[in-house]
C-alpha cells in the first residue's frame, strides 16, 4: 500500500516538474522572440518611472518561474530553505500585479487628459490595493500555519519510510 502511494506521489512530483520546465521554456521562448523589440523600445530610450515599472513587471515573472522551478526540485533541501523559497515566491507573486496595476493607473490617468481629480482617485485606489496585497502577504508570512507547513521532501521521505 505504501509503495503505491509513493509511486503516485512521485508521479505527481514528476508532472509538476514537467509543467515547471514547460513554463520556463515558454518564458524563454517569449523572451527570445521579443528581445530585439525590447532593446529598441525599452533599453535604448531614456529611463523613466514607467520604464522601471515595465522592467519590474517583465522580469519579476522570470524570477517567479525560476523560484517555482527551484522549489519543485527541492527534494533534498532543508525545511528552512524550502520555507524561504516559498516565502520569496509569495512576495514575487505580489510584485508583478502591483507593478501592472501601477502601469494601468498611469495609462488611465493619461486617458483622462491628466485630470488631477482622476489622479487622486486612482492613486488612493492603487495605494489601498497595494497595501492590502502586501499586508496579506505579511500576515501569511507571520501565520502559524505557514511555519507548520510540510515541505515536499518530508512528504516523500515519510512515504518511503
Amino acid at each position: 500500500m505504501a509503495d503505491s502511494a509513493l509511486i503516485q506521489e512521485l508521479q505527481v512530483a514528476q508532472t509538476a516538474n514537467y509543467v515547471a520546465a514547460a513554463a520556463g521554456a515558454l518564458v524563454v521562448y517569449d523572451q527570445v522572440l521579443t528581445s530585439l523589440q525590447e532593446v529598441d523600445h525599452i533599453w535604448n530610450r531614456q529611463w523613466s518611472f514607467t520604464t522601471a515599472l515595465y522592467l519590474i513587471a517583465r522580469y519579476s515573472g522570470d524570477l517567479q518561474v525560476i523560484g517555482a522551478a527551484a522549489w519543485a526540485m527541492c527534494i533534498n533541501w532543508t525545511y528552512l530553505v524550502n520555507l524561504n523559497i516559498m516565502l520569496a515566491e509569495s512576495w514575487l507573486q505580489n510584485i508583478f500585479p502591483v507593478a501592472m496595476q501601477a502601469i494601468l493607473t498611469i495609462r488611465v490617468y493619461a486617458l483622462f487628459n491628466r485630470s488631477k481629480k482622476v489622479l487622486i482617485v486612482l492613486a488612493m485606489l492603487y495605494a489601498l490595493q497595494a497595501i492590502a496585497t502586501f499586508v496579506s502577504t505579511a500576515l501569511l508570512y507571520n501565520s502559524r500555519a505557514l511555519h507548520e507547513y510540510t515541505p515536499p521532501s518530508a512528504v516523500l521521505r515519510n512515504l518511503s519510510a
